[in-house]
Order: C-alpha cells, then structure tokens, then sequence
C-alpha cells in the first residue's frame, strides 16, 4: 500500500480497458492471442505489483496495465473529412531515470529513457468503425553504448565518459532487441549534433 500511495499516479500514467494500450496497433491486429491481453512488460509499470494475481488467476481481466508516457487524440478535418489523429508515447520501465542520472545502455541491451512514439490516424466514419487505419512507430533512447557523465552545479557541459566494452555486447543486444520488436530495417539517426 506505501508503494502505491508513493506514486502520482495522476501524472503521465494512462490505460485503457477496452484497448491494449501496453502494445502498438500493428503487434494489436497481428496479435494470433484473441481474447487474451498479452503483456507488452516493458511498458507496463505495474507488471511486478500485478504478476502474482496473473499468475494465479492465469489471466488479466482483473488487473489493469498502467503505461507511463504520454496520450493524447484529437479530431482533425482535411479537406471536408474529419479524421482522428491519435498519438501514443509509452516509457520503458527497464532503464528508465533522470537526464542524468542514466545514461547509455545497460548489460541487458535496455537504453536509458527508452520511449516508443506511436502516431495512428484513422477517418471518422458514422459507424465508428474505420476502412483504413495508418500507423507509424518510432523509437527513441540513449545512444547504446556504455557511458555515463559526473555531473556538477559547476561544469555546464560534463565530460563524456565512455567505458570499455570492447566487443559492444550491450550494443549488439540492444540491436538485437530492435529487430525482434520491430523487424528490419532498424534506421538510427543521431540527434547529439
């Protein structure tokens, strides 16, 4: 009860108990497992505080999976057609922390502050049940690569330091990982300059 009464849970936290929030909308429609909610763990925050009742029960239809990123939908109309524009940020729980406080990847392949974006837009039809859907993910976290800074009130730009890890095993996990979610390819672009 302290953990939980710890938590702001009215802040960035959102679920959905008609929706598998938790997984993007293609996993959703190529999900073979219907009827049955599969846990996309890594973006569910109370995975650890719900698995023994899930376990016990051997489903999920009294538990409730909170997300922590960012909701939000909206009604947009083009050219005389009202669509609804809906975008989804779900934050891994695996790495997550302060700026700087984490950094660079783990020895599990899990980035810091590893956030997936989710844009879906879909027309507005009378029987609320849309002909076309479009969906696009984007991923985004720390450069995987082992590395961290000191930081301090006094040094505006801390020193980058990188630790050894010579044959980039977190790296290539890390990769690895992508591939599984999301297929290939995997394209990186670099946001540091």
């Amino acid at each position: 009860k302290r953990l939980l009464c710890s938590v702001d849970l009215t802040k960035d936290f959102f679920f959905s108990y008609s929706y598998n929030i938790m997984r993007s909308l293609q996993k959703n429609i190529n999900d073979k497992n219907t009827g049955h909610v599969v846990y996309e763990t890594m973006f569910v925050w109370n995975e650890f505080l719900t698995r023994a009742m899930r376990n016990h029960l051997k489903n999920t239809d009294w538990t409730v999976a909170l997300v922590h990123g960012f909701f939000k939908q909206s009604k947009l109309s083009v050219s005389g057609k009202d669509f609804w524009l809906t975008l989804i940020a779900r934050r891994s729980r695996h790495f997550a922390g302060t700026r700087f406080m984490k950094r660079g990847v783990n020895e599990k392949g899990r980035v810091a502050n590893d956030v997936e974006t989710e844009q879906i837009v879909f027309e507005d039809t009378p029987d609320d049940i849309p002909s076309q859907i479009t969906s696009v993910v984007q991923h985004r976290g720390s450069i995987p690569l082992v590395w961290f800074q000191e930081t301090s009130r006094l040094n505006i730009r801390p020193e980058i330091t990188l630790k050894s890890d010579v044959d980039y095993k977190a790296t290539r996990l890390h990769f690895e990982n992508l591939v599984l979610r999301y297929g290939n390819p995997i394209v990186i672009l670099n946001l540091i300059k």
